[in-house]
């Protein structure tokens, strides 16, 4: 049985070549908004390791409102403006209730989003 699942997603990191610190850059507009996936993203952040990608799993909300989230962490490209690497956080999160309907694993979740590159329309 395949399942069919609409993820939200946002994009945690650094403005490249500032001095800011860590934020929600961008994010899917949905039920999840920017200031929920700032405490979300927060609150399951491993830190930076030097070895990426790494990924994260987590879950938030209840009932009706569950979610299950998967975290991308990588390197991107960019430097702040200290001259340091930006590490990036793709976060993805789709409904408990859906993904539960068949068979769902979060490696399968981590496939699916893999080559996601966000921000992302729709």
């Amino acid at each position: 049985m395949t399942v069919r699942l609409t993820a939200e997603w946002a994009l945690w990191g650094k403005q490249p070549g500032t001095r800011d610190g860590e934020k929600v850059l961008a994010c899917s507009e949905g039920k999840v908004g920017g200031d929920d996936f700032s405490k979300i993203i927060t609150r399951y952040a491993p830190g930076t390791s030097t070895e990426l990608p790494q990924v994260t799993l987590s879950w938030f909300g209840g009932d009706a409102s569950a979610h299950l989230g998967l975290a991308v962490q990588e390197w991107s490209d960019e430097r702040d403006g200290l001259g340091r690497d930006i590490a990036i956080t793709r976060y993805f999160c789709v409904p408990y209730a859906r993904a539960a309907e068949g068979p769902v694993s979060f490696h399968g979740l981590y496939q699916a989003f893999a080559g996601c590159a966000l921000p992302v329309a729709g």
